[in-house]
């Protein structure tokens, strides 16, 4: 992928490198947000939540598991020993979509490189509360060979 993702002709006003790929920003006004999530194969987003932003994501091309919780349930959300439970799944491709209501507990994880339009209420860091990390995905160890 180019480092200029045009999306219907628009370039980006921003971008920005994360642990899991780029973000394109495409603006950023009061009311809303509208940007490009690029999902490096492999590599998942921090499981975060926002206060007041809502969101709405597209698949544009690829393949990722979206995980998902109901918002503000934080006493079902147990990242102990990197486990995560209380979370909803979707293997999502091509013209999948996902809506994310504010305090919802959500990530991404790319099975592909993943293109991802998020189309949202405005976006500021001040918003955003991660639990876990964002990153490279460990492989699962096999525990049925020989130790």
């Amino acid at each position: 992928m180019n480092s200029d993702f045009e999306l219907f002709g628009l370039k980006p006003v921003h971008i920005t490198q994360k642990a899991w790929g780029r973000e394109f920003h495409y603006l950023n006004h009061p009311d809303y947000c509208m940007k490009v999530l690029l999902l490096d194969k492999g590599y998942r987003g921090s499981l975060h939540r926002h206060n007041i932003k809502t969101e709405t994501f597209s698949i544009l091309y690829g393949e990722c598991l979206m995980e998902w919780s109901a918002p503000w349930e934080y006493s079902r959300v147990d990242c102990s020993a990197e486990i995560i439970v209380g979370l909803r799944e979707l293997t999502a491709k091509s013209n999948d979509r996902l809506h994310v209501m504010a305090g919802a507990w959500h990530r991404f994880t790319g099975i592909e490189e993943t293109a991802i339009l998020e189309v949202s209420t405005h976006d500021w860091d001040g918003d955003c509360e991660r639990l876990v990390k964002g990153g490279m995905v460990e492989k699962a160890q096999d525990n049925a060979g020989p130790e």
